[in-house]
């Protein structure tokens, strides 16, 4: 889907695009307003969409004409979603008459007469849509971008279509199409399914048929036409591919160039054939992510790479094609029948990522990858709520697309393929694949599945995993007694003390002993529930003191522990053990702990560890621990750090700190702005940039700038370093007596920030910089010049920049903005709408926490005048 791997946050962050992350919604998952949602009814069925399109580009205009076939089930009416169309009217194709009516939304369908079962109707509709504000994108050059491209272009998930398309907007309802598209000839047009005829008209346009003859939803429907380049490249299995965007057709073929790779592991590991008789991928300024629309997958361009891009970048962009691959099969081939059970589309793609790297890479990027899935589970369910992976309570289906879909889920899928064994999970799923191909599906068809083929029974897993809530968190003990030479381990889950809400979880727990000789032994921890604690034990002899303590090697159960165990333990598996997981746990705990000596052995087995990714997790350990000792280990680590994908993660660390060692680090790497750009990756230059402004040392200012004015940094790739370059002046927070350096800045800001300065991608962070740089200051004259510029911000044309605003106001505490901001609901889609709710319940509870706090202070500066007085009337009676 709209890829949010690891999700849309990372990918988001990672750009510096400056725009609110998707996820993260905020104290819950739920905003009042939450219902439980269910398909809808199907008693007149959708079959076939004919739709026919020309456009006025320049003022964002399309004139549709849609032609619905439709099969009785025995109904007389049928809705239409269909959101603000103009000029509408309807008429039946045949003589079975019919009436309509349309409230703005919902267009419905009556027949005089129900329509039979099996029996077809035919319904025409024409209307014109006016610069829609979701679904449909135009774009267009104007005065301050003469240089932007031209085109139309569709993202529908994940109830996006009806702002252009009349049609029944929901995953069940799944039809062939026809798109007859007229536009002007000297662009280019692609859609779903194959290219039926390509006609010059005479008068400056041609036009184009697509036709898809696999049934699709509304979501999964594209179309696009503009000035791309076009890339034709190979052909895998009679699938030919080709690249559409307007980057260089260099970088389309470089970033792309393992997709056929990819298609053919992909058809082999799943014993099917691509499903599809293309597979087109198209990157386009209006996409936020990537998608999946069959035989047709959408890009952000801003994720397309060059040579030096590639360096950082490549195996994310790797994981999000293949995610978008993998969507051919589980959530296009098979359609989740409701956004309920989105994980079978969502976690599945995710879940092939993992799948893909531990087929194709190290051993070590599998388990980092398992960690990193993890790691981003972890943050939403500790950080922000737990809700299970299936449910239909939400407030909106875009909220389901969060970290508990993607990582979270994917885990699961992780730990029944470890449950069943590789063999039989895989020969379930082409089982799966093959029965369930064309149809919708829900979670219980895949569970049936399964136990089919393996023979157990997963109600319970189910129960625990799916639809329950939470995760496993682990606490025990580890003792070795000398004199009897036996290790004890008990331990419990604690999950539900911390939340009532979270579940309990039966499984087992693989553990593995090493001791000085040696010899290994493996023990079975088994979670059981006593009273109302669910624990495990064991104990067992080894022949000499333990060295080496590994749990869940395999990557079976998705957990978290903490274990009071030896530092001599913990450092030796830390160093010595062979999979990434455990190494990354034990120095985790030695950081838990904390001591100097501990802080020194991190030190030292980090900077000799042999994986990227390790020192990469560390440093996040690090940033998150605030421990003295952190900063000159961050320092260290970035002094000595040579791969590229690492540079991004440690400054990112670094910035969590102001010490002058990390800025005398940050320093050697930046001080040389033409060096570093030549040698520095991008993600890596911009967060190093960003962790020298939160060094917040006056004298560095000239740097950045210098930075900001840099023609090739300001011309450079999707302006990632660019954005660094703002996102670290925003940093800064000065003193009453560098008044003059504060309006400096302040006014380069609102000077960049203005329609046309800086170049289109990085505006969304630019007005992230103001923001932030501005919640600090206190004069009421610069105040009122800054809010007057999220005014107008907030009215932007571009989404991104808007959004960004809304998340600048709330920075800001502006409640004198919440009209302004609120005003920006009605140029979101209903699916985005609640994303604008939780910032303003934001922003309401910030003023109200103001409130509170100058309360208390006026309360506490009460009580301190009345002692006073108290001690003033006391001393004046003793004079007396």
């Amino acid at each position: 889907a709209e890829y949010m791997g690891g999700f849309l946050v990372r990918a988001l962050l990672k750009m510096c695009i400056g725009c609110a992350a998707k996820f993260g919604h905020g104290d819950g998952f739920l905003v009042p307003g939450a219902q439980l949602h269910y398909a809808p009814d199907h008693r007149i069925e959708c079959k076939h969409i004919d739709v026919t399109l020309r456009f006025d580009i320049p003022q964002r205009v399309a004139f549709v004409e849609v032609v619905h076939t439709l099969v009785g089930h025995g109904g007389r009416s049928i809705d239409f979603n269909a959101f603000s169309f103009s000029d509408m009217s309807v008429a039946a194709v045949g003589e079975a008459p019919l009436t309509w009516r349309y409230n703005g939304e919902i267009l419905n369908v009556v027949w005089d007469e129900a329509v039979p079962e099996g029996q077809e109707r035919q319904v025409r509709i024409q209307y014109r849509i006016i610069d829609p504000v979701s679904g449909l994108f135009f774009s267009y050059p104007d005065d301050k971008y003469p240089n932007r491209p031209v085109y139309v272009f569709t993202d529908h998930e994940t109830e996006r279509a009806r702002y252009w398309l009349a049609c029944v907007d929901y995953p069940s309802s799944r039809t062939t199409f026809d798109f007859k598209i007229t536009y002007p000839q000297e662009l280019v047009s692609v859609a779903n399914g194959l290219l039926q005829s390509d006609v010059e008209n005479g008068d400056g346009t041609k036009t184009s048929h697509w036709h898809l003859d696999f049934i699709c939803p509304s979501y999964l429907c594209c179309f696009s036409v503009g000035n791309y380049n076009v890339v034709q490249a190979e052909t895998v299995d009679g699938v030919p591919f080709q690249y559409y965007g307007h980057v260089p057709a260099e970088a389309l073929s470089l970033s792309f160039q393992e997709t056929g790779a990819m298609m053919r592991w992909m058809v082999k590991k799943l014993d099917m054939p691509f499903p599809f008789k293309k597979y087109y991928q198209l990157a386009n300024n209006s996409h936020p992510s990537a998608m999946e629309n069959i035989s047709i997958v959408t890009w952000n361009p801003r994720w397309l790479l060059d040579e030096k891009f590639a360096q950082e970048w490549r195996l994310f962009f790797d994981q999000v094609n293949l995610h978008e691959m993998a969507h051919s099969y589980f959530g296009d081939a098979l359609v989740c029948r409701h956004f309920e059970h989105s994980w079978l589309k969502e976690s599945w793609a995710t879940f092939m990522e993992t799948s893909w790297i531990k087929d194709t890479l190290s051993v070590d990027d599998y388990h980092y990858e398992l960690q990193d899935c993890a790691d981003a589970y972890f943050l939403e369910a500790d950080g922000d709520y737990v809700r299970p992976i299936v449910t239909r309570e939400y407030n909106s289906s875009w909220n389901l697309f969060d970290r508990h879909l993607y990582p979270g889920g994917s885990w699961r899928l992780q730990m029944l393929c470890q449950y069943l064994g590789e063999q039989t999970f895989w020969a379930a799923v082409q089982d799966y694949l093959k029965r369930y191909y064309k149809q919708t599906v829900e979670t219980e068809d895949f569970r049936k599945v399964l136990e089919a083929k393996s023979g157990f029974n997963l109600t319970r897993f189910f129960d625990q995993w799916i639809y329950g809530r939470g995760y496993p968190k682990i606490k025990g003990q580890f003792k070795y007694d000398a004199a009897q030479k036996t290790v004890q381990i008990s331990v419990q889950q604690i999950q539900q003390v911390e939340n009532k809400e979270w579940s309990t979880f039966d499984f087992d727990l693989d553990v593995e002993v090493t001791d000085e000789s040696g010899q290994v032994r493996t023990e079975v921890l088994h979670f059981e529930k006593v009273g109302t604690v669910v624990r495990a034990a064991v104990a067992f002899a080894v022949s000499s003191k333990p060295v080496q303590v590994r749990f869940d090697s395999q990557c079976k159960i998705l957990f978290k522990m903490e274990l009071d165990i030896g530092d001599d333990v913990l450092i030796q598996t830390a160093t010595k053990s062979v999979d990434l997981r455990n190494r990354l746990w034990a120095l985790g705990e030695l950081i838990r702990g904390g001591s100097a000596e501990q802080m020194r052995q991190v030190r030292d087995i980090i900077l000799q560890d042999r994986f990227w990714g390790v020192r990469v997790k560390v440093a996040k350990l690090l940033s998150k621990s605030k421990h003295f000792s952190a900063p000159h280990i961050l320092a260290d680590m970035l002094q000595k750090e040579v791969d590229p994908r690492a540079f991004e993660g440690i400054a990112k660390a670094c910035g969590e700190f102001k010490d002058d060692r990390i800025r005398q680090a940050l320093l050697a790497r930046l001080t040389d702005v033409g060096s570093a750009i030549d040698q520095l990756p991008y993600l890596g230059h911009a967060a190093m940039l960003k962790a020298l402004g939160a060094q917040n040392m006056a004298e560095d200012v000239p740097l950045i700038l210098s930075y900001c004015h840099n023609e090739r940094i300001r011309n450079g790739w999707h302006g990632i370093v660019l954005s660094g370059a703002l996102r670290a002046l925003s940093e800064f927070r000065f003193a009453s007596w560098q008044r003059d350096l504060q309006d400096s800045v302040l006014h380069y800001l609102l000077d960049q920030c203005v329609y046309g300065s800086l170049p289109e991608s990085v505006r969304p962070a630019g007005v992230s910089a103001l923001a932030q740089f501005s919640s600090h200051i206190n004069s009421r004259a610069s105040r009122t010049m800054i809010l007057d510029a999220m005014k107008i911000y907030l009215r932007d044309s571009s989404y991104d920049v808007r959004k960004a605003a809304v998340a600048g106001v709330v920075t800001l505490g502006a409640k004198e903005l919440t009209g302004h901001a609120s005003a920006v609901r009605h140029v979101l889609s209903r699916q985005d709408q609640p994303w604008l709710d939780q910032q303003l319940l934001t922003l309401k509870a910030t003023d109200e926490n103001v409130t509170a706090e100058l309360k208390k202070q006026v309360e506490e500066l009460a009580s301190r005048l009345k002692a006073a007085e108290e001690t003033m009337h006391k001393m004046s009676i003793s004079k007396q």
